[in-house]
């Protein structure tokens, strides 16, 4: 169901089934594991990856973001956004640099 405010600046509703989005929700804490391991082989630790929600500008409220993951470690700090891919779900395997050549 559309929101009041939706409806009157007539955005575009996505439906909640779509199979980009349920692979996502399914894949994001595989994926953020996947990066844990990835980053303590090359060292960095200690490795936080944390999980929040909206972060919003204390200065400036109006700007707002939603990472998957802020990540830190001894040397830097990240944000780490996962996104689905549908080569992934159409192949029904996890992400894999043999499926996915960009993947480190």
């Amino acid at each position: 169901m559309s929101s009041l405010l939706d409806i009157i600046l007539r955005l575009p509703t996505v439906p909640k089934g779509l199979p980009a989005i349920l692979d996502g929700i399914r894949m994001e804490p595989v994926v953020a594991q996947t990066c844990r391991q990835m980053q303590r082989k090359q060292h960095h630790r200690p490795l936080e990856v944390n999980e929040c929600g909206l972060i919003v500008d204390t200065e400036h409220p109006y700007i707002d973001a939603s990472p998957d993951r802020p990540v830190s470690c001894c040397c830097e700090e990240w944000v780490l956004e996962i996104k689905p891919s549908l080569k992934c779900h159409t192949a029904g395997e996890a992400p894999s640099p043999a499926l996915l050549e960009y993947l480190v």
